[in-house]
């Protein structure tokens, strides 16, 4: 699985609520693939995000908002956000990823 690659600083307007947005569609990516975009808003500290137990990358969060993405086969993942420091995940949950979506999360 991809590592999950820094991004611009997340300038789009915030859903309500905090976890995953609805699915949007992405021209990007390979037959097969979807997109995961994880948004990382808050000033908190840093965080890792893994997919199915494996570490995707972390979001330094110095400028209060991040955002990492991937292109990834298209299946359901056990996605968790975690201290980058260590820890217990703060949130976590089963993330599908839909091929030709892009498939964004908010951490905050």
């Amino acid at each position: 699985m991809p590592r999950l690659q820094p991004d611009a600083a997340a300038g789009d307007a915030l859903p309500p609520g905090r976890g995953v947005d609805a699915p949007h569609q992405d021209p990007a990516g390979a037959a097969g693939e979807g997109r995961v975009t994880v948004r990382h808003i808050a000033a908190a500290p840093d965080v890792t995000i893994s997919a199915d137990g494996n570490a995707l990358g972390n979001i330094t969060n110095a400028s209060g908002s991040q955002e990492l993405k991937a292109d990834v086969p298209a299946k359901t993942y056990a996605v968790a956000v975690a201290p980058a420091s260590g820890g217990d995940a703060v949130f976590s949950t089963d993330l599908p990823v839909t091929e030709g979506t892009n498939t964004i999360v908010y951490a905050w």
